[in-house]
């Protein structure tokens, strides 16, 4: 009886050893498992970083070109504010390039005259 105790305790001992180097073993993937994800949790912090970054120079390229644009918008429609101005302008001149022709030809018919 004494043996087959010895032999079982020789057994459950080997199998206790068995575990405990599958447990090392484990314990090793999950270091290096863990090392993994921490890898990929910097390299998703650099790569937000950046993506953020890029993104903000963007939106601030965005604005500034839109700024831009609202400026020309607005000379623009200073322009075509100004049309009125210009066409009465152009119609004054026209008005006294004809009041020219007509004194030109007065003149013209007082010399023939």
């Amino acid at each position: 009886d004494i043996n087959v105790a010895e032999a079982e305790i020789d057994q459950l001992q080997s199998d206790v050893d068995a575990a405990e180097e599958d447990i090392d073993n484990l314990e090793t993937e999950l270091a290096i498992e863990r090392a993994k994800v921490l890898g990929l949790c910097e390299n998703f912090d650099e790569t937000f970083a950046t993506l953020q970054t890029t993104l903000n120079g963007e939106l601030t390229d965005i604005d500034s070109t839109s700024n831009d644009i609202n400026t020309k918008l607005a000379t623009i429609e200073e322009y075509v504010d100004d049309i009125p101005d210009i066409q009465s302008t152009v119609n004054d001149i026209q008005s006294i390039t004809n009041d020219i022709y007509d004194v030109r030809g007065t003149i013209s018919d007082l010399i023939e005259g």
